[in-house]
């Protein structure tokens, strides 16, 4: 910036020449002509500005062109910043703001935008002020994540050794989001974005590095012969068991992870005992002249019109039982697809 030096001084009493006078309007003349951007270039030292009351800065922009403009020429030194405030007293005044924007109703245009490169970053838009922030968290292998010195709580990262979004929490890191390997109900007919359905389908994770983290996660578990070709879980049909053992009463339920079993019915405490030999009791009555005649029977008779006969037939019995029902066993149900996080 070009520094104004005014050649002549006065006295107060003494009259002043008008050579002198012209010679120092001159000099501010030619100071202050063409004053703009173009011969601000360079400015050395602190701008300050002490303020009682008012504002320290007055800018009515009637051009087209930024209000202010800050270039930053060199690297910022440790802790610095191209817009500092620095705020020594506690604000309590209702709508006052560190950095405070009044736009006009009908403007259009962001109240914030910020680019780094070519790549928004930051949009504050008009629509209700949305806040419009694409975000870019560090991106690290797990080795990487937890060597990290210290991280503060609810800090954000990329995980690219499990492919997984993480967020720093007091106990330590998790996947933001169900962890790879989830499986979950789904109503749809096709798998979203993220998820294959459980279908036993036949993955290649050279091929197609996404599914990765799947791989390490179950192998080839659920078949397969190696990261180039492995399954995934086929759930279609069937239903879901826990895996592992445990004893409930006196009866223990045991499943081995990935193996699948074929139907069964147990009822505790049925219990069948054979039948060998049997005998029928058969108690026949009638009238005497009755036409009722069988030379099997032996016959007693109680009165002098009627009978009553009592016998016992002994035989080694044999039964045949047909079972049938249903192809399976049941509880009512819905089906619902089950899909698998990669």
């Amino acid at each position: 910036m070009a520094v104004l030096t005014i050649p002549n001084t006065f006295v107060a009493g003494t009259p002043a020449l008008a050579s002198e006078v012209n010679a120092n309007f001159a000099q501010i003349v030619s100071w202050s002509t063409g004053l703009d951007q173009d011969n601000m270039t360079t400015f050395t030292g602190d701008l300050a500005f002490t303020i009682a009351n008012g504002n320290a800065i007055v800018i009515q922009n009637n051009g087209n062109d930024e209000s202010i403009k800050i270039t930053q020429g060199a690297l910022l030194g440790a802790g610095k910043a191209s817009i500092l405030i620095t705020d020594s007293q506690t604000q309590t005044a209702s709508g006052a703001a560190e950095l405070k924007m009044v736009l006009a109703s009908g403007a259009t245009i962001p109240a914030i935008h910020v680019l780094h490169g070519a790549t928004d970053t930051l949009k504050l838009t008009r629509d209700y002020l949305r806040l419009e922030v694409l975000l870019k968290p560090p991106v690290k292998t797990t080795v990487q994540r937890n060597a990290l010195v210290s991280p503060e709580t609810a800090s954000l990262l990329y995980d690219s050794t499990t492919q997984q979004l993480n967020e720093k929490r007091s106990d330590g890191w998790a996947p933001v989001g169900p962890p790879v390997g989830s499986v979950q109900m789904f109503a749809g007919s096709s798998a979203p974005e993220g998820w294959v359905l459980c279908d036993g389908t036949t993955l290649d994770s050279v091929t197609n590095p996404k599914y990765a983290a799947l791989f390490t996660v179950i192998s080839t578990t659920y078949g397969g012969t190696g990261a180039a070709s492995f399954k995934v879980p086929d759930c279609r049909g069937v239903f879901v068991r826990g895996a592992g053992s445990q004893t409930i009463g006196a009866e223990t339920y045991t499943a081995t992870l990935g193996s699948s079993q074929n139907d069964a019915t147990a009822v505790n405490g049925l219990t069948v005992t054979a039948v060998g030999d049997h005998q029928h009791t058969t108690t026949n009555s009638g009238t005497a002249g009755g036409g009722y005649t069988n030379p099997a029977l032996r016959l007693t008779w109680s009165s002098a019109s009627s009978f009553i006969n009592t016998y016992t037939t002994s035989a080694n019995g044999a039964h045949t039982h047909a079972l049938t029902g249903d192809t399976e066993t049941r509880p009512a149900n819905i089906a619902l697809n089950y899909i698998i996080k990669y």
